[in-house]
């Protein structure tokens, strides 16, 4: 495992444990378990009338070139094996659609919607308010596409924001003052301590972009003449 993947494992783990501070279940740094519902149960009376699990197990190329090896368990819910399998098929391309980054949450949040649709279609078929449209992968998967652009957008915004944070190049100027503010000051260090500085303590390469300016600028004042 490269130490880059690594360190995006260990970060994504991390992360996900603030998410899921209850739902999470963590067997080891490469396998753990979310238990997903509609919503959070607010009160000892409520309860999901459907549920899955996520199961993740972090692979040595994940996340630079593969997607994250996962399963989901019906756990709770009616969800058939039909429905299951097609949902494992659509979160498997949605994770591809974001191969190269870290996607458990996506892979999860994307489920947590299923659910909540799925549950929505459920009460409104029982309560007799209208037939409502019945959840099916395909008109799921309408939903999924335009969830996945947005999160293409967050991303990318995030990553322009993170780049506008980093120090641009410094120019050979830049470097160059910085070189002999360095000098001055060890100068002022060994003057306020009474000492000299030794000929081998001083950087001659502080000197020689200097010197090459000078030896420009004297080039041009000639071709003037």
């Amino acid at each position: 495992m490269s130490s880059s993947n690594e360190i995006e494992q260990s970060n994504e783990l991390e992360a996900l444990q603030s998410i899921y501070p209850t739902e999470l279940t963590i067997n080891s740094s490469t396998n753990f378990k979310i238990e997903i519902y509609p919503y959070t149960v607010e009160s000892e009376t409520e309860t999901n009338s459907v549920g899955i699990t996520l199961e993740v197990n972090y692979t040595p190329d994940y996340p630079e070139s593969v997607i994250p090896s996962f399963e989901i368990y019906n756990t709770r819910g009616s969800i058939t094996k039909r429905e299951m399998s097609e949902l494992k098929d659509m979160l498997i391309e949605t994770a591809n659609q974001f191969l190269g980054t870290s996607c458990v949450f996506t892979i999860a949040s994307t489920i947590q919607e299923y659910l909540d649709r799925f549950t929505m279609d459920s009460e409104v078929l029982a309560s007799n308010i209208g037939r409502g449209t019945p959840v099916t992968i395909e008109n799921f998967r309408e939903w999924r596409d335009k969830f996945v652009v947005e999160q293409k957008k967050i991303m990318e915004k995030q990553r322009i924001e993170k780049a506008k944070k980093l120090p641009g190049p410094k120019s050979g100027r830049e470097i160059f003052e910085e070189r002999q503010q360095l000098l001055i000051s060890k100068i002022g260090e060994a003057a306020a301590a009474n000492q000299y500085v030794e000929e081998d303590d001083i950087d001659e390469d502080l000197f020689l972009e200097d010197e090459d300016e000078e030896e420009v600028n004297n080039e041009d004042e000639q071709d003037e003449e």
